[in-house]
């Protein structure tokens, strides 16, 4: 679901600044299914340079558990949490053989790798978003 009083441009300014057509592809699906997961909020932010798509949990804009930055050749996307009791073992595992992964060495340990196609986007979905 889209977050409330939500400026839409944004979806558009952000795939702008991508360069490769599967990058924006894989943006382009990850905004689209961010607006109809029903137990998430979806909300484009600029932050100077910076584009990002954060993930809420409905209802909870203090904690958002998933994110991307929009780069011109990638999509990073981060786990923010993921000692969080939502995100499983199995998951964590999933991503950690799906993708090259990047724990950081912040006091959340996030974990942080790129998206660089709709496959990509899509096997993401899939373990994070899948009922």
């Amino acid at each position: 679901m889209l977050s409330h009083n939500l400026d839409t441009s944004l979806f558009v300014e952000h795939s702008q600044k991508i360069q490769p057509h599967s990058v924006k592809e894989a943006y382009r699906y990850l905004a689209g299914l961010a607006a109809d997961l029903p137990d998430f909020e979806c909300e484009p932010n600029n932050k100077g340079e910076v584009c990002e798509l954060k993930f809420y949990r409905k209802g909870s804009k203090d904690k958002h558990p998933y994110a991307l930055i929009v780069n011109q050749n990638s999509l990073l996307f981060y786990v923010r949490y993921p000692q969080d009791a939502s995100f499983s073992n199995e998951m964590r595992e999933a991503i950690n053989s799906s993708f090259e992964v990047k724990q950081d060495e912040n006091s959340r340990q996030e974990l942080r790798f790129r998206i660089e196609n709709l496959e990509h986007a899509q096997r993401i979905a899939n373990i994070l978003f899948a009922a």
